[in-house]
């Protein structure tokens, strides 16, 4: 099962979940890969590896190196992944210029895809090739959204865009998770759970709500998963409740 975290949207969390996410899932005795194809190589640090310039996703995109090459164990058992770096961001202009260059990550997971029982990637917050990327490799998208209305308002150029690549392919599922949730804003929380009213009908509203614990953030800055940093935290609950909802889902 391959699952992009998506959203064009920065400050959503996605990073977060994503590293997250992963863990989770490794925790539940899944092997799991992390792809980090952000520039900003977030999820990399946020899983605690060096930033290696020869040894990412950049090799692999630009068709330099298999998957298999560039793949790291990390020090959360059952979670490997694919690192990212900042000069990803300076070839992406000859990304652009491939051939079939929305299927680059999907070839090049053609080959350890059956290694893991779930592949967790982590785009960038852009609607660029490494996104299209990402939408193209995907099962199925995950779109973390902010507790407030300006989150919600571009999803309608992602649909757009997730439409566009997959054309002539079955409908993509995806389903939205709000983050930064504080229960003591009341009415921005009755206006924003309004607007989900539709995607909530269809199913594609996750249940849990990620709420917004500064335990995250330092989880972040120290180079680990929130189940490693702080497991009794609140941070813990909420992604402990993730995993076993997208468990839940197949």
């Amino acid at each position: 099962m391959v699952i992009s975290i998506i959203n064009q949207k920065g400050g959503v969390g996605k990073t977060t979940t994503a590293v997250n996410l992963a863990a989770g899932l490794a925790g539940a005795n899944k092997r799991v890969l992390l792809i980090d194809i952000d520039p900003q190589a977030n999820a990399t640090t946020g899983v605690g590896l060096d930033l290696t310039p020869d040894r990412s996703i950049v090799q692999v995109l630009a068709g330099e190196a298999p998957l298999s090459e560039v793949l790291q164990e990390t020090s959360t058992g059952g979670l490997w992944a694919v690192p990212s770096h900042i000069r990803l961001a300076r070839r992406l202009s000859e990304l652009e210029s491939r051939s079939y260059r929305e299927e680059l990550l999907r070839s090049a997971l053609g080959e350890v895809k059956t290694r893991f029982d779930y592949v967790i990637i982590d785009p960038p917050p852009a609607l660029n090739v490494l996104s299209l990327n990402a939408i193209a490799a995907s099962d199925r998208l995950l779109i973390p959204c902010k507790m407030d209305r300006y989150s919600l308002d571009g999803l309608g150029d992602l649909f757009e865009t997730i439409d566009d690549v997959t054309r002539g392919r079955p409908p993509l599922p995806y389903r939205l998770l709000m983050t930064q949730y504080e229960s003591r804003n009341t009415r921005t929380n009755e206006a924003i759970e309004d607007a989900l009213s539709p995607y909530r009908e269809k199913g594609q509203v996750l249940q849990i709500k990620i709420r917004k614990i500064e335990a995250l953030n330092q989880a972040h800055m120290a180079g680990q998963p929130i189940f490693a940093f702080d497991p009794k935290s609140q941070a813990a609950e909420d992604y402990q409740a993730l995993t076993k909802e997208v468990l839940s889902h197949g």
